[in-house]
């Protein structure tokens, strides 16, 4: 903390504390102003679902990026299979996905290719 003038270190320690203590304030800032966008961009696309009559689960049914999700699978000879991931980036393809070719064994090269438009904030 602060030391009265004279003792070692005196003012240039003590303005370095107040630097911090309001570099670290502003980020906080930064942080809150962030997760209130995002919470206003979520309740505007609840709305909209809402409003053309659609059930909403707040907590289920958007999906944005670094979110935990389990995924439950039918496979073709009809056993379940769950997977649990992370999703990385939320995006949405600018055309046709080959259901078959997205769920196989090179899935991940597959979806690589396509032609997507990144949803920052989620779907």
């Amino acid at each position: 903390m602060h030391k009265p003038r004279g003792e070692e270190g005196s003012s240039a320690e003590f303005f370095e504390e107040i630097r911090k203590l309001l570099a670290d304030f502003n980020v906080s800032i930064q942080e809150e102003s962030k997760d209130r966008k995002l919470r206003f961009h979520v309740k505007r696309l609840i709305k909209s679902h809402q409003q053309r009559g659609e059930d909403v689960d707040e907590e289920l049914d958007f999906y944005m990026d670094d979110d935990d999700v389990a995924v439950l699978f039918t496979m073709e000879d009809s056993s379940k299979v769950f997977a649990i991931g992370n999703i990385e980036q939320v995006a949405v393809a600018d055309g046709t996905v080959d259901a078959r070719r997205a769920t196989g064994s090179s899935s991940a090269e597959y979806l690589r290719q396509l032609s997507m438009s990144q949803r920052s904030n989620g779907v």
